[in-house]
């Protein structure tokens, strides 16, 4: 795992002069952490009655109620957000086809399409926080904090708008995420993105609030594990999370502004940059960094 970083609610052990040790932030992990039921085996434990796919609703269910209902991915920007509304997207389809083919009477269920959610926005403005659980499957994907801002100046700044990547346009990323271009990226992105309000937020952290809230987070840089986790949660073949890469840096493919394919710049950074990024990046994203090692081991305790 990535070096782990303290959170506001972490204490400070006095045996290291006054900083977190390895064990406390470990700690941490391992209680925020969780191992993800199976979703039916979830909803039985409340009503026995509940049914294997109760999150594949119709549109019309889905859109006309102020509990979203449906297969809910929050798509965060360059943590393999493609990937993962891909893969939301063959699971819609391939269930859609399976519960609307004919039964035993060789009649159709017309069971219609099941409604999917893989937009560009955070939880927050999608009101995820409100979600029917029992009629909903939320997942989204985590990536490392660093990587993921790296990648986002590359493909929106380098690869989308043609500048040149220097070290003083990195750093001033990595340092100063207050931008005037919207599509800049704050500190502790990810857990600003997924977090899911509540009236009692002062009693538990973000992280808390989206490991505990969300049916499954899956690690970019373990895909396909994430992936065979997934299909095994939401009870569907592996057939549906197949998935093909997109947007690999030093290929080729879609950029805002741009009518046709360009090319994909690869990130890359120098000793000065990593240096910056092991000592007050992380500190100034240690939400983000809670959050992904706590997916990361929640991630594990599931295959365990």
């Amino acid at each position: 795992m990535d070096k782990f970083e303290m959170t506001d609610t972490m204490k400070a052990s006095p045996s290291n002069n006054g900083n977190p040790t390895p064990t406390d932030m470990s700690m941490e992990i391992e209680q925020t952490s969780r191992a993800y039921p199976i979703w039916i085996d979830k909803q039985r434990a409340v009503n026995s009655n509940s049914r294997p796919y109760g999150w594949c609703v119709s549109e019309d269910l889905a859109s006309n109620d102020e509990s979203p209902k449906g297969l809910l991915f929050v798509k965060v920007h360059k943590c393999s957000s493609s990937t993962g509304a891909g893969v939301t997207l063959r699971i819609q389809d391939g269930l859609s086809k399976r519960l609307n083919q004919p039964n035993q009477n060789q009649t159709a269920d017309a069971h219609g399409t099941c409604f999917a959610n893989y937009d560009h926005a955070t939880a927050r403005e999608l009101r995820f926080e409100k979600r029917d659980h029992s009629q909903s499957f939320l997942w989204s994907i985590v990536r490392e904090p660093a990587q993921r801002t790296l990648s986002h100046y590359f493909y929106f700044d380098v690869s989308s708008r043609n500048d040149t990547a220097t070290e003083d346009g990195i750093m001033t990323v990595l340092k100063f995420p207050t931008h005037p271009r919207p599509w800049h990226p704050q500190h502790n992105y990810q857990s600003k993105y997924l977090d899911l309000p509540s009236q009692n937020e002062q009693s538990s952290s973000s992280t808390e609030r989206i490991i505990n809230g969300y049916d499954f987070l899956g690690v970019s840089e373990r895909m396909e594990e994430s992936l065979v986790v997934l299909a095994m949660l939401a009870q569907i073949p592996l057939t549906d999370v197949v998935i093909f890469s997109s947007k690999v840096a030093g290929g080729y493919g879609y950029a805002l502004g741009h009518k046709g394919c360009v090319k994909l710049e690869k990130k890359w950074t120098t000793p000065k940059i990593d240096e910056y990024i092991l000592g007050d990046y992380h500190k100034a994203n240690k939400d983000d960094y809670l959050l992904y090692n706590a997916a990361q081991r929640s991630l594990d305790k599931t295959i365990d």
